[in-house]
């Protein structure tokens, strides 16, 4: 039992850890942090089979919300379903589980529920239908959007191949609203490649799930956004460990103004609104 108080407490932590600021943001009504991470960890646990001696565990979650919280959280549900996949994924080796494949989250609508109600259904797949959810989920390549390499100090000559933009609707270009804005990296040599803000959202951090991949252990996996809002583009923390510089101040959410500095672990861009 108190193992399983343990894995709880883990589950609970690295939600605590790592999306805080997303579900500070996110669920100030409705669903809660820890009600979500309950309820994975009894599913995970409820759900465990006997296989060849070993505990295996579901590798598939489907979260099942109301339309209201799934409105609430859809600009975000990417990020948020790659979050839990590393939680239930830390909680199954915590507890000596064997998953098949690394987990999968979905998040859907169930018109039944109310809001801040949750419904998960536990399942088992393999590598190739794994592939085919993430195939059928993964939208086109972005070739002006490599990742940035480094770890102690910026590697301005790393430039590896370029990640997929994340499923859903989170990053749908809207055509003649959002204005031509672009974030230029900062160099020794001077401007460096040019990411730009061409649809609502865009997600920065170390996860390759972002449209601006920063590798390097000083920046969050899921460190910052910056959204086009009421005509103006907002800068937001997304409760990142070592924060956001705008102008050299640290700042949890931001109006930004062409010519604004921004500052992300060892890197810094120049945001740019023609």
């Amino acid at each position: 039992m108190s193992q399983n108080r343990n894995a709880v407490s883990r589950l609970e932590d690295f939600l605590q850890g790592s999306v805080e600021g997303l579900f500070s943001r996110l669920f100030r009504t409705g669903l809660q942090k820890v009600e979500i991470a309950r309820k994975l960890e009894r599913a995970m646990d409820e759900n465990v089979v006997l296989h060849g001696g070993t505990r295996r565990a579901p590798n598939l979650y489907r979260l099942y919300v109301s339309e209201a919280d799934f409105k609430n959280i859809r600009q975000y549900a990417n990020l948020l379903k790659l979050q839990l996949q590393d939680g239930l994924l830390a909680v199954a080796k915590q507890r000596g589980y064997l998953m098949t494949t690394t987990p999968v989250v979905t998040i859907e609508v169930d018109p039944k529920l109310g809001k801040g109600d949750l419904r998960i259904e536990t399942g088992f797949i393999d590598a190739a239908q794994q592939a085919a959810m993430a195939g059928g989920a993964q939208g086109g390549a972005n070739p002006t959007s490599p990742n940035l390499g480094g770890t102690d100090a910026p590697d301005f000559t790393q430039v590896i191949a370029p990640q997929n933009q994340p499923a859903g609707g989170a990053n749908v270009q809207v055509s003649g609203i959002i204005p031509d804005a672009a974030l230029v990296l900062r160099t020794p040599q001077g401007p460096g490649h040019t990411y730009p803000l061409n649809r609502e959202v865009i997600h920065i951090g170390r996860h390759k799930s972002n449209d601006i991949v920063i590798r390097e252990e000083r920046v969050s996996r899921y460190h910052a956004e910056i959204r086009f809002e009421r005509g103006q583009f907002v800068l937001y923390d997304l409760g990142s460990l070592n924060g956001v510089l705008v102008n050299g101040m640290l700042t949890r959410q931001a109006i930004l103004r062409n010519g604004d500095i921004i500052g992300i672990g060892s890197y810094s861009f120049v945001f740019e609104r023609r």
